[in-house]
C-alpha cells in the first residue's frame, strides 16, 4: 500500500508541477517540432531529398544493432504516435527491421533446418517483432549483411519518395494490419515487399555460396588424398 500511495503521489505531484510551471506547453511544442522533422524529407538548393530515405534506412538498420533502437528510435516513434496517429518511423521500423529479418528467416526455412528461423519468421510476420533472430546471420555473412542494408535503404527510399505522412504505420502488429494502417497502401506494400525480397535473396545467395564452397573444398581434399 505504501508503494502504491508513494507512486501515485509522485506521479500526481510531477504532473501538477509540470502543468503549473508551463513545461507541458513547452514539451507539447517540442513534440510538434519532432513530428514535423521526422515526417519531412529534407531538401537543400538543387537537392530534392532523393537518396535521403536510402541513407536513413541504412542508418536505421545499423542503429538497431548498436543499441540505438530503444534509446532513440522507439522514443521518437512514441512521440509521433502521441495523438493516436501512426508513425513514419514505425513504417521504417517494420520495413528495415521486421521484414528484413523475416526475409532472412524465410530463406533459412527454405534451404536449411534451422528451427529458430521458423519461429523467427512466424513472430516477425504475425507479431512484428523478434528482429534479433537475423543478427547472427548478418554477422556471419558479408552477403547477408550487405543485402540487409540494401533492403533497408531501398524500402526507406520508397517510403520517403513522396509524402511520408501517407505511409505512416507501426511495427508490433501482423504485417497486413500494418499495411492497412497507412493511407497509401500500395507504396507501403511495395516498401515491405522490397525489404523482404532483397534480404531473402541475399540470404539465399549466401547459403548457396557456402554450399558450393563446402563441396568444392571437399572435392579438393578428396583429390589431394
Amino acid at each position: 500500500m505504501t508503494n502504491i500511495i508513494t507512486a501515485g503521489f509522485v506521479g500526481s505531484s510531477v504532473a501538477l508541477l509540470c502543468h503549473v510551471s508551463g513545461i507541458v506547453r513547452l514539451l507539447s511544442n517540442a513534440s510538434i517540432l519532432i513530428r514535423t522533422f521526422v515526417r519531412t524529407a529534407p531538401s537543400f538548393g538543387t537537392w530534392n531529398g532523393q537518396g535521403y530515405g536510402f541513407m536513413f534506412g541504412c542508418l536505421f538498420c545499423y542503429g538497431s544493432k548498436v543499441g540505438w533502437y530503444h534509446s532513440i528510435f522507439l522514443p521518437m516513434i512514441l512521440i509521433e504516435m502521441e495523438h493516436g496517429e501512426a508513425s513514419i518511423w514505425g513504417s521504417i521500423d517494420i520495413c528495415t527491421l521486421v521484414l528484413v529479418s523475416a526475409g532472412i528467416c524465410a530463406a533459412n526455412v527454405l534451404l536449411s533446418r534451422d528451427v529458430i528461423t521458423r519461429r523467427g519468421l512466424k513472430i516477425n510476420l504475425l507479431c512484428g517483432d523478434f528482429i534479433e533472430v537475423a543478427y547472427p546471420y548478418m554477422e556471419k555473412s558479408t552477403i547477408v549483411n550487405l543485402s540487409a542494408y540494401l533492403a533497408s535503404g531501398i524500402a526507406s527510399e520508397i517510403l520517403y519518395s513522396s509524402d511520408p505522412t501517407q505511409v505512416m504505420s507501426s511495427a508490433y502488429l501482423p504485417f497486413p494490419i500494418s499495411i492497412f494502417l497507412a493511407h497509401d497502401t500500395f507504396r507501403v506494400s511495395l516498401a515491405m515487399l522490397s525489404a523482404f525480397t532483397v534480404s531473402f535473396l541475399g540470404m539465399l545467395l549466401s547459403i548457396l555460396v557456402d554450399f558450393f564452397s563446402t563441396h568444392a573444398d571437399a572435392n579438393k581434399k578428396r583429390k589431394n588424398d
